[in-house]
């Protein structure tokens, strides 16, 4: 049958087959007792097999799953139950011995490491249904899984509600074998073949295809043939130290080879050497279908395992070799092999342990006792393990032990050992430090595994180091003494020394003391007192010496102090009083207590005094001072023995002062004062106090440039940081100067960004922190001064007084000066005010102020109007007869450093450019670069207001061309848009014998006659003149010529006109015919009376005529505009008769850039005059 078919058919009977099977035996097989509940049951058999028929079909051969089908092996021989992380279904027959029905039944099953004392790799229950008295059933863990190879043990327990008859017959034990690999040769990859190795399908066990070293079954392997066939690298370190059962491999083998030829099996040590496991040799069966294994004993046990070394051959480079040799004397058809399978046992991994560890309760110590912390440890692993205790973080002077709470103590080597699911509480005691401080104490606890060393637990715990109360009594170092005859008052220091506050009681008792002699808390001094940690309190006694007693003698007395609320913390000290002697000195000081002392810093001085004993015996005194501490200074007695003095004796003494090495100027020394105590009566004596030494004042200063610009900049600021310090003992006023640097040099200091007044700076002292500034020296250079010149800058620094030190005194930079190129535009402040049809000029100078060459200096301006008008023309003319250029264009020359240009600009404003228009002119210059590499524009503007014009419009009436009677007529009309008054004059020329009156005023030929139009702001002004003209005699055909002009004759006009008088009819002739006596008469008289009006006109006419009458003319056909050009020149007065313009002559390369021939005509001239020609 195909291999597929059988599989199907096992997957179906698998699935029909049933959980649990209850089965009935024959009642003569049941066994009759009394029991307790009638209930005993007993796991009888189990059978393993595969859940995946693909891996039974892959591992069934070395299984232990039997029968197996087409191959017949005994049942016993079989290696594994399974392989590593392989799902398999266990049926357990469970009988019931009983003679009561069990009711529901649990089963339970244990798969346990055997290298480990508890260590669950499977734990699986089922529920069974009821077993009847003497019945048997069967129940399947399904899918179950080992991910543990090794040697193992399978426990199968039922239990049911009731108490089990006989429960030593409840499991069944037995094994439960896991390989680590199971090989079937199906493929080589990985695997290192060498000749004549590779995979054969002649014959096989499991997969159809097996291991093979020759040519097939119908070939042979070669004469003299050395050949391997190697696994891959496995890592097998995990393995478990000494295991107790056999670990190795195995497999099934087929074939033959010659004598001499063998197949050797080798293992891959940690030495790196292969080492012989076992050897193949001669000749395995009749046929290829007879498969043989290997058979050993080993650990006691019949194994088909090789035996591996578990020490040796299993780490993590373990590997395994086929080796194949033979000889020359002939050859076979080799070997087959199939069902590699490697066993060992492997160890538990760490994610197997787990361990929780809980608080108690912690009993706390005081320093230098006992206490403890009680912890529970609750294993919540997967595996058994014993746990060694420990403190990581013990201060060095703690004690620490660890017990059980029976008192036992743990067993460092062993620890404490815990199942799964186990708890066992430990204590650990713990001794603080007599010197341990008060308060909790983070500690932590840590719990390691012996069996994974790399497995500990960790928990944070504290403990109370509890205060204590410490009694201490300070033993006077000199003994108190009284004079005889005397009761004293003296003090005793007492203190805790403990680090809780308590109550101490006082108790005192003698101890040595003569008749007389009595000592004992004074009558203030209560007999209890608080102290608090480590403070000193002074406690009260009096003592009383009887008179006549020897000076000297000593007696002593018992003193105790008791802790109220610990009575075993108490201490008592022997205190010794004794008598005193009488004693009489005086001091005196060896100068003059107003001499002023000065000291240098660090600088010694003693100041001497004289000690007189003025008592009846022998002294001898103890020498101090007493003075108030001053930082730095150090004050000290004479060093010497005790001052040994006769009765009117004297000896002298000194008390020595060092001044501090940082001693600042105008310091006082602290005041002293000698303070002698007799040994013998304890008597004191203060001499005269001095405080007159003072410390002088040292100057030194230094100075040192903390950074400096690379160049000067002339005509700019190049910046200089220093740093100046007070090296000396007192503040100083230090100035800061240049040294030998020219005289058009300047220079200022700047200092937290403020530009100092002087150049100087006050500095402190070290101690206060202000003896160093940073200041910043800004060095003006002039823009004379020229490019590329090395230039050594010397700087110096001077203190108000002599300086100690003058090599720091000076500091000098090997600056270069830079080259600048720096334009500068200059133009008129002002603002113009134009005339329309007139020409400004603005002027402007360019120049180069810097010290170097400008090859290429850009000048030019830009011009706009407001309201825009094309009736403004300007251009720009660089230097006297220079070139020229017009608005947005640029003009570009060399300029020498110190070089100037005059610039002239011309702006033309043309007739018709409105009153009130802005003309912006914006001069112009680029040249040279800044700080930032840009190159530097300078702009200057000026306005022009075009706010004054010249305009007057004259006309004159045209004639009707018709004769004329009598009388002609005519209007002279004036109108005025100057904004100024325009003062006219004009004149009438006629033929002779004729005559003209103009508003009623007779005017002589050529007479001058004066007319006025006031300026009035936006208003026109204007006059209307009406002339009549009359034929006296003379010729009856003339032309009336007007000349008229401004008074200064800016604006001129003249006009004619023809006029005719008709002639009479031919007649007699007048004096024939009208003279006679009476008409000579009238004439005469008449000639009087025109003689007196000419006078009387005449004398009118040189009046200035405060009003005139205005008489509207008649409307005039024709009109004449009268406009003013530049008063420089020539004043044009544009008549009826078009007049010719003379033209400028073009220059000799025509036209300029830019003009119109039509501007050429205007203003050419101009240009001519400008270019000189």
């Amino acid at each position: 049958m195909p291999r597929f078919g059988v599989v199907g058919v096992l997957i179906v009977l698998l699935l029909l087959q049933p959980i649990s099977n209850v089965e009935i035996l024959p009642p003569d097989e049941v066994h009759r007792t009394s029991k307790n509940s009638g209930v005993d049951l007993s796991a009888t058999d189990v059978s393993i097999r595969y859940s995946n028929p693909s891996d039974e079909s892959q591992y069934k051969m070395f299984s232990s799953n039997h029968p197996i089908l087409g191959f017949d092996r005994p049942e016993s021989l079989f290696v594994v139950d399974t392989v590593n992380s392989t799902p398999m279904d266990i049926e357990v027959t469970v009988r019931n011995n009983g003679n009561t029905p069990s009711g529901i039944i649990t089963l339970q099953m244990l798969v346990l490491h055997n290298e480990y004392e508890r260590f669950e790799l499977a734990n699986r229950s089922v529920t069974m249904n009821s077993l009847s008295a003497n019945g048997q059933g069967t129940a399947t863990f399904n899918n179950v899984y080992v991910n543990y190879s090794g040697n193992h043990t399978l426990v199968v327990t039922p239990s049911f509600q009731g108490v089990d008859d006989n429960p030593s017959n409840d499991a069944l034990n037995r094994h439960y074998t896991v390989a680590n690999f199971y090989f079937t040769c199906t493929s080589l990859v990985g695997w290192n073949a060498g000749p004549y190795w590779g995979t054969s399908t002649d014959t096989a066990l499991s997969m159809g295809q097996s291991c093979h070293i020759g040519q097939g079954q119908s070939g042979s392997y070669t004469n003299n043939l050395q050949t391997d066939l190697m696994t891959p690298i496995w890592d097998m370190s995990d393995i478990v130290s000494s295991p107790t059962r056999t670990n190795g491999l195995t497999f099934f083998y087929a074939g033959s080879a010659q004598q001499n030829d063998a197949m050797k099996v080798y293992a891959f040590d940690n030495q790196g050497n292969w080492d012989e496991l076992a050897t193949i040799a001669g000749t395995v069966g009749a046929t290829l279908s007879n498969w043989q294994t290997i058979s050993n004993n080993n650990m006691g046990h019949t194994t088909p395992l090789i035996p591996a070394d578990a020490t040796t051959h299993f780490h993590s480079n373990s590997r395994f070799k086929f080796t194949f040799s033979s000889d020359s004397s002939g050859t076979d058809i080799g070997y087959w092999f199939d069902d590699f399978v490697i066993v060992y046992d492997q160890s538990a991994r760490t994610e197997e342990y787990n361990l929780d560890v809980s608080g108690v309760f912690t009993d706390g110590s005081i320093p230098g006792s006992w206490g403890k912390v009680r912890l529970e440890l609750t294993n919540t692993g997967n595996i058994s393990d014993s746990l060694v205790p420990s403190v990581t973080n013990l201060p060095n002077d703690w004690n620490v032990a660890f017990s059980f709470p029976s008192g036992a103590g743990v067993n460092p080597n062993t620890g404490v050992r815990l199942l799964p699911g186990e708890s066992r509480q430990i204590d650990v005691k713990l001794q603080p430090s007599p010197n341990a401080s008060v308060g909790f104490v983070p500690l932590t606890f840590m719990a390691t595994s012996i069996q994974n060393p790399s497995f500990s637990v960790q928990e944070q715990m504290q403990f109370q180091v509890s205060a204590d109360r410490i009694p201490h009594i300070h033993v006077p170092e000199v003994k108190p003494k009284c004079a005889p005859g005397s009761s004293c008052a003296f003090y005793v220091e007492v203190e805790n020394i403990g680090q809780a506050t308590d109550v101490f009681d006082l108790q005192v008792a003698p101890k040595s003391m003569d008749q007389g002699w009595n000592a004992n808390l004074a009558f203030d001094q209560s007999s209890s007192i608080r102290l608090i940690p480590n403070q000193i309190q002074s406690v009260k006694f009096v003592m009383t010496v009887p008179s006549g007693e020897t000076p000297d003698k000593t007696g002593d007395f018992w003193f105790t102090m008791i802790a109220q609320n610990d009575t075993s913390r108490t201490t008592t000290e022997a205190i010794v009083i004794q008598a005193s002697m009488i004693s009489n000195a005086e001091i005196d000081l060896n100068i003059d207590s107003s001499q002023l002392t000065m000291l240098s810093a660090g600088e010694r001085i003693e100041i001497t005094y004289t000690l007189t004993n003025l008592a009846s015996r022998q002294d001898s005194f103890d020498l101090s001072v007493d003075f108030i501490p001053a930082i730095g200074w150090l004050v000290e007695a004479e060093q010497r023995p005790p001052i040994v003095i006769n009765p009117g004796a004297s000896a002298s003494f000194y008390i020595a002062l060092t001044a501090p090495n940082n001693a600042q100027a105008n310091d006082m020394a602290p005041e002293i004062k000698p303070v002698l105590t007799s040994i013998r009566s304890g008597m004191q004596y203060e001499g005269p106090s001095y405080n007159n030494i003072m410390i002088e004042t040292l100057y030194d200063v230094g100075i040192e440039i903390l950074s400096s610009e690379s160049e000067l900049k002339p005509g700019g600021t190049t910046t200089i940081e220093l740093e100046v310090t007070n090296y000396g003992n007192g503040p100083t006023s230090v100035s800061i100067n240049l040294i030998d640097a020219p005289s058009s040099w300047t220079y200022s200091l700047r200092l937290d960004g403020v530009i100092l007044e002087a150049p100087t700076l006050d500095l402190g002292v070290s101690y206060a922190g202000s003896d160093v500034e940073q200041v910043e020296i800004l060095l003006f250079v002039p823009m004379t001064e020229a490019g590329g010149e090395f230039h050594s800058v010397t700087i110096g620094v001077e203190p108000e007084g002599q300086d100690l030190q003058l090599d720091n005194n000076e500091v000098q930079v090997d600056m270069i000066t830079g080259r600048i190129n720096f334009p500068e535009l200059n133009g008129s402040p002002l603002d113009y005010h134009a005339m329309v049809g007139s020409t400004v000029t603005i002027n402007g100078t360019v120049m180069n102020v810097g010290n170097a060459l400008e090859s290429s200096m850009d000048v030019g301006f830009e011009l706009s109007t407001s309201p825009p008008t094309n009736d403004v023309v300007a251009f720009m003319t660089a230097g006297i007869g220079g070139p020229t250029s017009e608005s947005g264009e640029v003009l570009t020359f060399p300029m020498g450093p110190g070089t100037s240009k005059l610039l002239f600009i011309d702006v033309m404003i043309g007739d018709d450019v409105p009153l009130n228009t802005r003309i912006v002119v914006t001069m112009f210059v680029e040249g040279g670069l800044n700080e930032e590499g840009d190159v530097i524009r300078f702009e200057h503007q000026n306005l022009i207001t075009v706010d004054q014009q010249r305009k007057i419009e004259m006309q004159l009436s045209e004639s009707k061309n018709n004769t004329i009677d009598t009388i002609g007529e005519v209007w002279l009309n004036l109108t005025s848009l100057s904004t100024q008054t325009e003062d006219i004059t004009y004149s009438f020329t006629y033929p002779e014998n004729w005559q003209m009156m103009c508003d009623g005023t007779l005017i002589a030929n050529d007479e001058t006659v004066n007319a006025s139009l006031p300026y009035a702001r936006n208003t026109e002004a204007f006059k209307d003149i009406r002339c009549e003209i009359q034929r006296l005699g003379g010729p009856y055909i003339g032309d009336v010529v007007l000349t008229a002009s401004t008074i200064d004759e800016v604006i001129q006009f003249s006009d004619t006109r023809n006029y005719e008088f008709e002639k009479p009819a031919a007649e007699e002739g007048f004096f024939s015919k009208n003279i006679n006596g009476p008409t000579l008469i009238a004439v005469g008289i008449g000639v009087l009376i025109l003689i007196a009006i000419l006078f009387i006109a005449r004398k009118q006419r040189n009046t200035p005529v405060e009003e005139e009458t205005f008489i509207s003319g008649p409307p005039i056909s024709q009109q004449t505009i009268v406009q003013t050009v530049p008063t420089q020149a020539t004043v044009e007065v544009v008549t009826e008769a078009a007049t010719e313009t003379s033209t400028p002559p073009l220059p000799d390369g025509g036209l300029p850039d830019g003009w119109s021939m039509e501007q050429w005509i205007h203003y050419g001239q101009q240009y001519l005059d400008r270019l000189g020609k």
